[in-house]
């Protein structure tokens, strides 16, 4: 034995295959460094035996320390995870295969409306507005069918039967048990919704308005003479007034070349040439 210690402190043994390899090393040498006393006087077979079961105790409590730090390092993620799930700003369900709720996050409860232990074995679909239930059907059904990932947007009731908009992330995976199970995240999009609303409330508005305006460019019934525009069958009204009113146009008023021409025959030429060469000099 003392050889086989010697040959490995000589570097004899330079390859470890295994963590247990590792340990085994590391063991003899903790119990080299413990104690540096002889065994040699109390028979080689019984020395074999004292060192085997002394690096073999030492190995034991080696073990017992990984584990020990194992178990540190899971507990440690747990509960990591746990403070994800519970204190996150979206609302998180487990759903099992029945449609049951079987978890809910702290986020899922409020925004539910409901305690989270009475969540509980409570149907999801009966926080979700009848006339959205055929948009969670088709949910649930993709899912099934599928295996991936669907996203849809609905309304859900909330407390006292209020209503709110979310968007609905769902994805298939394994229960605990090893059911099949169904992981619902759940964002509040109501402002979102509201603002989308409000958005084609304005660009209806708009379109009616810009309708209206195009009205100016159907037919219109003119005088022949005077020009007015008729606005119903007995009333007539000026151009001027008629355009104003129904645009944002304002007129201001001049004679044509043929008006003057025909107003004022002797000095047309001479009212047009000097109008001529004030377009002339004018910027």
């Amino acid at each position: 034995m003392k050889e086989s210690m010697s040959r490995q402190s000589k570097g004899e043994f330079p390859h470890f295959n295994s963590p247990a390899d590792i340990r085994r090393l590391a063991a003899e040498q903790q119990l080299e460094a413990r104690d540096h006393t002889s065994p040699a006087d109390t028979g080689l077979s019984h020395a074999s035996v004292v060192h085997e079961l002394q690096v073999h105790q030492i190995e034991l409590e080696m073990q017992n320390e990984e584990l020990r730090r194992s178990q540190l390092n899971l507990e440690t993620a747990y509960e990591k995870s746990v403070d994800l799930f519970d204190l996150a700003p979206i609302g998180y369900l487990t759903v099992g295969e029945k449609g049951l709720i079987q978890e809910a996050n702290i986020r899922a409860a409020e925004l539910l409306g409901v305690d989270r232990k009475a969540l509980a074995r409570r149907p999801l679909s009966q926080f979700i507005l009848g006339q959205d239930q055929e948009i969670f059907y088709r949910h649930r059904k993709q899912i099934h069918e599928t295996g991936v990932r669907q996203v849809c947007e609905l309304r859900m009731l909330g407390k006292g039967g209020g209503l709110f908009w979310v968007r609905m992330e769902t994805i298939a995976a394994d229960g605990d048990d090893g059911a099949s199970v169904l992981r619902v995240s759940l964002s509040d999009v109501t402002e979102q919704k509201n603002a989308e609303t409000a958005l084609a409330l304005l660009a209806n508005q708009y379109k009616i308005a810009l309708e209206e305006v195009k009205t100016l460019r159907g037919l219109i019934s003119i005088c022949s003479s005077c020009k007015k525009i008729r606005i119903n069958r007995h009333e007539w009204e000026e151009i001027e007034s008629y355009v104003a009113r129904h645009t944002e146009a304002k007129f201001s008023h001049g004679l044509c070349t043929d008006c003057i021409r025909k107003i004022y025959p002797e000095d047309a030429a001479a009212i047009l040439s000097k109008r001529d060469e004030q377009k002339r000099v004018s910027p």
